[in-house]
């Protein structure tokens, strides 16, 4: 359950870095996948 959680947690925060980074890498053709 400990692992679960942390994966969601990793998951949401890689949400947040993907649409707060989204802008930038449209612009500049960059991706941080």
């Amino acid at each position: 359950l400990g692992a679960g959680s942390a994966a969601e947690r990793m998951a949401n925060g890689i949400d947040k870095i993907e649409k707060n980074t989204r802008p930038l890498r449209n612009a500049d053709g960059i991706s941080f996948v």
